[in-house]
């Protein structure tokens, strides 16, 4: 892309021309390091094409060449801890020669054991979610669950819990059909065994879900006796 300074826009005492070839995709300024993005594109109809990033110091109105990008970019490894998680993040930003793309590095520590990670787009209109935060968001996601099972699920009779169970049977094989997957996919000893944690009449629910809506099953030209092969159980 191209600056052009006789005719000023949004973005300062200039404006912004695609390169030759290629196309914008989007302008904006980056949340953390405040330098204007441009993202373009190739024309071009494939399906999937690269996207090329290019910095600009808005104030100075000038594209900062991708080696030179460390005069306005921290890329050295940096790290923090949430002392209420017990938790640490070690991270740094990496760059794309070719296309000057950037992407972050994100892994989060207990006691020096790394527990996750993450690899984003470092350019970003808002602000970017850190490994703290998706770490957050699962444990408000698994305090969410167990409080379904505790509350709602305990409440429900047999075959409230069968219906329930069902649901999420013939949701996932729709799910996995739909995608071109195999539907009976999921349904391992590890579903099973998962299943009775939560549920210790999980057996007594599952034939019973089998009798219940067997011709629900057929009609959907789904086979139970593929479901208890994929469990390894039989019925009783």
């Amino acid at each position: 892309m191209k600056i052009n300074l006789e005719k000023a826009s949004e973005y300062g005492d200039f404006s912004i021309e695609p390169t030759a070839g290629k196309e914008i995709l989007a302008v904006y300024f980056d949340f953390e390091t405040k330098l204007l993005i441009v993202e373009e594109v190739a024309e071009s109809a494939a399906s999937s094409r690269p996207i090329y990033v290019t910095t600009i110091d808005a104030p100075a109105a000038r594209i900062i060449p991708i080696e030179e990008r460390k005069n306005y970019i921290d890329y050295s490894e940096q790290s923090e801890t949430d002392e209420d998680l017990g938790l640490k993040r070690i991270f740094r930003r990496e760059i794309n020669a070719e296309t000057g793309n950037e992407s972050i590095i994100d892994r989060l520590y207990r006691s020096d054991v790394e527990i996750s990670s993450s690899n984003r787009i470092a350019f970003s209109k808002t602000k970017p979610p850190t490994v703290f935060d998706s770490h957050r968001q699962r444990l408000e996601q698994a305090a969410r669950e167990e409080l379904f099972w505790e509350t709602e699920y305990r409440a429900k009779t047999f075959e409230q819990r069968a219906a329930y169970w069902v649901s999420v049977m013939f949701r996932h094989m729709r799910w996995q059909s739909e995608s071109g997957l195999d539907e009976y996919a999921g349904f391992d000893p590890e579903w099973h065994a998962y299943a009775t944690r939560r549920d210790p009449e999980f057996e007594q629910i599952l034939l019973f879900i089998f009798e219940r809506y067997k011709d629900e099953f057929e009609y959907q030209d789904h086979s139970t006796d593929e479901i208890r092969r994929r469990i390894k159980r039989s019925e009783k």
